[in-house]
């Protein structure tokens, strides 16, 4: 068990945090909650109902449109959803410590996508290092027969821990040099501003 687990008593309580602490103005209702943490319909709810005794969320209405397969299609209706306290006297020192993103979970972001093939350079970026402002990716992958539902499951595993859709790049050896090589704006934008290789077997500096 890693030591945000301890802190926090499980990895589904530290998903439901970050979901909210990366989307502060979003109002999620449970089928969100349940999609984007990738947790079951018993354990978001007890999360939740955590998070809200805490006031780290509140409730909130929020408008959802029936499925065509139900009744009264195409009617929205407001259902019950849960949003970020902006109000909540620990907020920073929470964002400090569950937005950044820790040594161990750079291990475990570089095993998973290590399986993906021969994997020569893995950089994160952006909502990794609190830089979106200046990051075109959050992810950088560059290798060769690298297998995309590899990087697919990766992806999904390491969204629902944060609770954000990564944006993410992946690229073979050769088409990386070439735009290395002429300085292509899209890999300076990358590797010019804040950002940390995970794995590098080109030796960049």
């Amino acid at each position: 068990m890693d030591v945000l687990e301890k802190i926090f008593s499980s990895p589904a309580q530290l998903k439901a945090m970050r979901l909210f602490l990366y989307n502060p103005d979003t109002v999620f209702d449970m089928g969100s909650v349940k999609r984007k943490t990738q947790l079951s319909s018993r354990v978001a709810a007890k999360e939740l109902h955590r998070l809200s005794a805490a006031d780290f969320v509140r409730e909130r209405m929020v408008a959802r449109v029936l499925s065509r397969r139900r009744k009264g299609s195409g009617a929205a209706r407001k259902i019950k959803g849960w949003a970020l306290n902006n109000r909540f006297p620990y907020l920073e020192q929470f964002r400090d410590l569950l937005m950044s993103c820790h040594d161990f979970e750079r291990a475990v972001i570089a095993k998973r996508f290590s399986r993906a093939g021969r994997v020569k350079l893995l950089a994160i970026s952006g909502v990794f290092l609190r830089s979106e402002e200046f990051s075109r990716v959050d992810i950088l992958i560059v290798g060769d027969h690298l297998r995309q539902p590899v990087i697919s499951t990766a992806l999904k595993a390491t969204e629902s821990t944060l609770g954000k859709e990564l944006r993410y790049a992946v690229l073979d050896t050769k088409d990386f040099l070439y735009r290395l090589s002429i300085y292509d704006k899209f890999i300076r934008d990358i590797l010019d501003y804040p950002h940390e290789k995970l794995i590098d077997k080109f030796g960049l500096r």
